[in-house]
């Protein structure tokens, strides 16, 4: 059977065009496909108009996996994240998942560069950004545009525990793009978010709690400094009752100080009847409540708080901590790393927000979820 031209395109199209294909309908070189499609070294717009012509009509599909991999040009993934120990392990978890991802991709020279600051102390992360910024100028031309330099930054990862510094970094480090994780920057240009839905797993504790103790007295405890996603907690926990019950607030700016406030609130009356922890803190109220003595040491008191950290974990076993929202920080790290990989290696489309399940444990469903390795301590 003879074959035409219209027949010998679809038998290219049905195997995958490729770049010699479309250097044979271009009546080029494949070095000069590979500088069209790239738009690097020189050619002519008479070749470049060919090229393109071509590759639309064998509807050809870069490799860019295989590109990346013939440039062997490392992707750096820079995670700005608080201390691994901080809010109890939590932010280990995270690492882990980061980690995870990175190994996966190692072999697409993807690698993940970790910047650690104290939450607690918003002068340890400005010296961290001062730092970034500095680096990610040096890839950035005059132009705006990335430079070709043999390693650049992918993107970052961050964790917007300081609401103002971080939104501040992001804007500098423009236009490496930026994934926030357990958090949001309102206001922001951002690659994505990846968290869970703020205000209504503050209206899920506040409804757990209202079903546990019924018309009581509630408090909300908010741990760090101007954390949006945080307040947005208290503000969901909040709203649910309308004023229909008593509320107060406790705030601390650190774990410990939120100890002394919890034995000062203890002794004096009236009493708790529910507590409502907004980050992975619920471990630290439950023991301050149980260190002061006159109360009722935290018994018939109802906690609902944040993370599957290990002490959080040892608290649910023993009944103290009534229901844990597990936020999957590991996921929320992994799917981070593979966000910017889709966007800076695949070139493909990332949604702006990945929300994770609400994930509701207690004691009784504690044994079907995947613990950390450490969780028989706390």
């Amino acid at each position: 059977m003879a074959t035409t031209p219209e027949s010998n395109k679809n038998s290219i199209m049905a195997k995958a065009a490729t770049m010699k294909d479309v250097a044979h309908e271009a009546r080029v070189s494949i070095g000069t496909v590979d500088r069209v499609l790239h738009n690097r070294g020189r050619f002519s717009q008479e070749a470049a108009d060919r090229v393109r012509a071509a590759a639309k009509h064998l509807d050809f599909q870069p490799n860019l996996v295989a590109s990346n991999l013939k440039r062997a040009q490392w992707r750096t993934l820079v995670a700005v994240l608080p201390y691994s120990q901080q809010d109890g392990g939590f932010w280990q978890l995270v690492v882990d998942g980061i980690n995870r991802a990175v190994q996966q991709l190692g072999h697409h020279y993807v690698r993940v560069r970790f910047a650690h600051y104290d939450r607690f102390q918003p002068e340890s992360f400005t010296a961290i950004a001062e730092d970034l910024v500095r680096e990610a100028s040096q890839q950035i031309g005059d132009n705006g545009n990335r430079t070709d330099a043999d390693e650049t930054y992918a993107g970052i990862i961050l964790a917007p525990t300081l609401q103002s510094a971080s939104a501040e970094l992001a804007r500098r480090c423009d236009p490496i793009p930026v994934v926030v994780l357990d958090g949001e920057l309102p206001g922001v240009d951002l690659l994505c978010s990846i968290s869970q839905e703020s205000y209504e797993s503050g209206l899920l504790a506040a409804k757990l709690l209202h079903l546990m103790a019924g018309p009581g007295r509630y408090v909300s405890v908010v741990v760090g400094r101007e954390d949006y996603h945080l307040l947005r907690r208290r503000s969901g926990f909040e709203d649910f009752f309308h004023g229909s019950v008593a509320t107060e607030r406790i705030e601390a700016t650190s774990e410990r100080e939120l100890r002394e406030r919890m034995v000062q609130r203890a002794g004096r009356l009236p009493e708790i009847d529910g507590i409502f922890v907004a980050n992975a803190a619920a471990h630290t109220v439950i023991d301050a409540l149980q260190s002061s003595a006159g109360h009722r040491s935290g018994a018939g008191i109802s906690v609902v708080g944040y993370d599957l950290i290990p002490e959080n974990i040892a608290r649910l076993r023993d009944g103290t901590l009534t229901f844990v929202i597990n936020q999957q920080p590991d996921n929320q790290g992994y799917q981070a790393v593979y966000a910017l990989y889709r966007h800076s290696v695949l070139k493909e489309r990332v949604e702006h927000q990945i929300r994770i399940p609400v994930d509701l444990v207690t004691r009784e469903t504690l044994q079907f979820h995947e613990l950390p390795p450490d969780s028989t301590r706390g």
